[in-house]
């Protein structure tokens, strides 16, 4: 039951990695393509 523990945290910390590099992407793209947020949520 420990390794599923670890297995969850270790998703929950790649998913805020990968929340946090979509926001960066985001801001790069607001100046010229603001519609690009609509498409990836």
């Amino acid at each position: 039951e420990l390794s599923k523990f670890t297995e969850l945290c270790q998703k929950r910390l790649t998913r805020k990695k990968q929340a946090s590099l979509r926001k960066r992407r985001n801001i790069n793209y607001e100046n010229c393509l603001p519609e690009t947020q609509l498409l990836t949520g």
